[in-house]
C-alpha cells in the first residue's frame, strides 16, 4: 500500500477516508512535515504477519538537518509488535521499538525523537504502554523474525542522525511486524518531520532546560574584586525537569572551571527557589572582555547553556616594593605579592637634569639636511629615520626612530602617529619619545621637516631633526623647531619662531620612559614664542623602594659591608635583567663598560 504525497502550505486531513495523504510545508524555508493516514490494518491479514505502510515525499528538503517520526498506532499488546524505518533507497533500516510495552495498548501519539532524554526501551515510565509523547528510538540491530513475510532491508543506521546530510525525497516506509499474533490493530496516521518542523498532529515537543537573562555586576569590574553572576534557568519539559544544576566555567580569569551556581540563597543568590541562580566570584589578575560559559542540566540528561560577557579592568601599574626588591606590576598584583605600591613610578629608571642655554642655539638646516619626504608630504605619519651613531635612551641603545610629524621623535617600538597629544608621562602611547612640541601638526599644506648629523665623534657629534615652517592642523601658523641628540645621551629642543600657547596644555613638551610611567614635562607657556632652548643631560640612575637604592660603591654590590665573591652575582643578576643599577660606568646605558667598571672597583677592594 503506497501513497504518494505533496507538500502544501496547509495542513489538509480527511480522517474517514483511508490512504488520504497530508503534506505541511512550515514557513521556515525547508522545515516541513509529510504525512499520512492510512487507517490500514496491522497487521495486514489476521493476527500475525508483516506491513509494509508507505509515504512518498516530494518537494521535501534536499538535506535533511534533522528528523523526527510521528505514529498513532491502536493495537492491543504493545510487546508484540517490532516498528522499523526504512529511508529513501530502501537499503537500511532505523529500529524505532521491537516488543516494547508488555500487554499494555497502543502507541496514541507517538514521538520519535533521537533528542529525547527518554528511551523507548527503557521500561520505566513514562516509558510505558500506552506510549504518548517523546521517546528516543530503540536504534541498533534488530532481531528480525525468521518466518517475517518481508525481509530485512539491509543493515541498520543505528539511529536517526545517521540521516542528516541525506535527501528526503522517495518514499519512507514502516515496516511492522506482528510476531505473536492473538491480538491485530490499526495504523491510522504516520509522518515525518523535516528540519525541525512541527506536526500539530503530535505531541507536545519535549523541550532542554535553558538559561537567559545573564546579569554580571558590577560591570566593567577592577581586577581583585568580586563579580555577582545571575541567570534564570528554566527546566526542561515533557518531561519535567527534575535534578537541575547549573555551572560555570571562570578558570579563565581567576575562579575554577567548575564553578556551582545556586538557587538556595546562599553564595550571592538573593531568594532561594525563585529560579534565579547566581554566584560570586573574585576576579584575578586577568584584565580584558571575559566570559563565564555556563551548562545547565537535568537529570533527564539535557542540557542547555549561555555565556555573559564582561570586562575586568587592569588597576594601574607602577612600583612595587618586595622586601629590598622591585617589580614593575600593577597594583593587584603587588598586593598579591605583599608588596608596597606606588603608581605610576619606574623601579629602576634613569634621570635627566633639565637646564636652559643663555642663548637659543635654533638654527636652520633647510639648506643643509635631508627633507623626510613621508612626514613632510603627508598628515599624521611616521618616518624611520636612521640617528647616525648609538644613542641611549633610558638605558637603551639605538641607533633609529621614528620621527612623527606631529612634533615628536619615538625609538622603537612605539611608532604611534597620534595628533592627539596628552600629558607627558603617559602610559598611553606614544611612549618612549622626545617631544619637542607635540601637537596636531600638518607639514603637508605648509612647511616640511628634515634631518641632518653634525659634529666629530668622541667631541660634538650630535642629530638633528627639524621641523621648519610647518603649521598647525586648520591654522595658518609658522613653528620652526628642533631636537638635537647627543653621542653621550643628552638632548636639546630648541626653538626659532613659534605661536605662542594660548590655551594651557595645547602643546605637549617633554620626553618620557618606555613605559610612559616616568618622564618630565614643560609647559607650554614657558617656551612662550620660541627663540629659546632647554637642555636635558643624563644624570643617572635611580630606583624607589627602600634598601634597593644602588651600591655607592660598585665593588659592594650586594651591599653587605664586604667586597667577596657574592658582589659578582649580584651585579650580573641586575646587569642581566638590564636593571638601572647596573649601570656602574653612568654612561646611561648597559654596556660592557659597567663589566669593566664594576671590575676595576672589586679588584681595587672598594671606591
Amino acid at each position: 500500500m503506497s501513497i504518494v504525497t505533496t507538500a502544501l502550505a496547509s495542513k489538509v486531513l480527511a480522517r474517514g477516508f483511508a490512504g488520504l495523504a497530508l503534506a505541511l510545508a512550515a514557513s521556515a524555508g525547508q522545515a516541513q512535515v509529510f504525512s499520512v493516514s492510512p487507517f490500514s490494518p496491522v497487521p495486514p491479514v489476521g493476527t500475525l504477519g508483516t506491513g509494509q505502510y508507505d509515504l512518498v515525499v516530494a518537494g521535501g528538503p534536499a538535506v535533511i538537518t534533522d528528523v523526527n517520526v510521528i505514529i498513532n498506532i491502536t493495537h492491543t499488546f504493545c510487546a508484540d509488535l517490532d516498528i522499523l524505518l526504512i529511508p529513501p533507497g530502501g537499503g537500511s533500516y532505523i529500529e524505532l521499538t521491537s516488543d516494547n510495552g508488555g500487554s499494555g495498548d497502543n502507541f496514541t501519539v507517538t514521538r520519535f525523537d533521537q533528542q529525547s532524554p527518554i528511551l523507548i526501551s527503557s521500561g520505566v515510565a513514562p516509558a510505558l504502554a500506552p506510549f504518548n509523547g517523546n521517546f528516543r528510538p530503540e536504534g541498533g540491530t534488530v532481531i528480525w523474525r525468521a518466518a517475517a513475510s518481508i525481509p530485512l532491508p539491509g543493515g541498520s543506521l543505528g539511529d536517526l542522525s545517521a540521516l542528516n546530510g541525506t535527501n528526503s525525497n522517495g518514499t519512507w516506509s514502516l515496516l511492522i511486524d506482528d510476531d505473536a499474533g492473538g491480538d491485530l490493530g490499526t495504523l491510522n496516521y504516520f509522518s515525518v518531520e523535516l528540519n525541525n518542523a512541527a506536526d500539530s498532529n503530535g505531541p507536545p515537543p519535549g523541550s532542554a532546560p535553558g538559561l537567559n537573562g545573564a546579569i554580571v555586576s558590577p560591570n566593567p569590574v577592577p581586577e581583585g574584586q568580586p563579580v555577582l553572576i545571575t541567570v534564570n534557568a528554566a527546566g526542561g519539559t515533557v518531561p519535567a525537569s527534575t535534578g537541575l544544576t547549573v555551572v560555570g566555567d571562570a578558570s579563565a580569569w581567576g575562579g575554577s572551571a567548575g564553578t556551582a551556581l545556586n538557587d538556595n540563597g546562599t553564595g550571592g543568590d538573593a531568594v532561594a527557589g525563585d529560579g534565579i541562580w547566581s554566584v560570586t566570584i573574585t576576579t584575578g589578575p586577568f584584565p580584558g572582555f571575559r566570559t563565564f560559559p555556563m551548562i545547565i542540566s537535568d537529570n533527564q540528561g539535557r542540557t542547555g547553556n549561555l555565556s555573559p560577557g564582561f570586562t575586568i579592568t587592569a588597576s594601574p601599574s607602577g612600583a612595587c616594593c618586595v622586601g629590598d626588591g622591585c617589580q614593575q606590576i600593577r597594583e593587584f598584583q603587588c598586593s598579591t605579592a605583599g608588596g608596597t605600591f606606588t603608581p605610576g613610578v619606574e623601579c629602576g629608571s634613569f634621570t635627566y637634569d633639565l637646564s636652559t642655554p643663555t642663548a637659543s642655539v635654533y638654527e636652520s638646516i633647510a639648506a643643509t639636511g635631508t627633507n623626510l619626504g613621508v612626514v613632510s608630504n603627508a598628515d599624521d605619519v611616521l618616518e624611520n629615520v636612521q640617528i647616525g651613531f648609538s644613542f641611549t635612551y633610558f638605558g637603551t641603545p639605538f641607533t633609529n626612530m621614528n620621527v612623527s610629524s606631529n612634533g615628536n621623535i619615538q625609538f622603537p617600538p612605539s611608532n604611534s602617529a597620534s595628533w592627539t597629544n596628552l600629558a607627558i608621562p603617559n602610559a598611553a602611547a606614544p611612549n618612549n619619545m622626545i617631544a619637542p612640541l607635540w601637537d596636531d601638526l600638518n607639514a603637508l599644506t605648509q612647511g616640511d621637516v628634515y634631518v641632518q648629523t653634525l659634529g666629530t665623534a668622541g667631541t660634538d657629534l650630535r642629530t638633528i631633526v627639524s621641523w621648519e615652517g610647518v603649521t598647525q592642523f586648520a591654522l595658518v601658523t609658522n613653528e620652526n623647531f628642533q631636537v638635537v641628540l647627543f653621542e653621550n645621551g643628552s638632548f636639546e629642543f630648541r626653538y626659532g619662531t613659534i605661536t605662542s600657547e594660548t590655551v594651557a596644555g595645547d602643546y605637549s613638551i617633554g620626553f618620557e620612559s618606555p613605559t610612559g610611567l616616568s618622564g618630565t614635562s614643560i609647559p607650554g607657556f614657558e617656551i612662550g614664542a620660541g627663540d629659546t632652548a632647554r637642555r636635558f643631560t643624563f644624570a643617572g640612575a635611580v630606583t624607589i623602594c627602600d634598601g634597593d637604592a644602588c651600591p655607592a660603591c660598585p665593588a659592594d654590590f650586594d651591599q653587605d659591608g664586604g667586597v667577596t665573591g657574592s658582589d659578582i652575582g649580584a651585579f650580573f643578576a641586575e646587569f642581566e635583567r638590564g636593571g638601572a643599577c647596573g649601570d656602574t660606568d653612568l654612561d646611561g646605558g648597559i654596556t660592557g663598560g659597567d663589566i669593566a667598571a664594576f671590575f676595576a672597583a672589586f679588584e681595587a677592594g672598594g671606591c
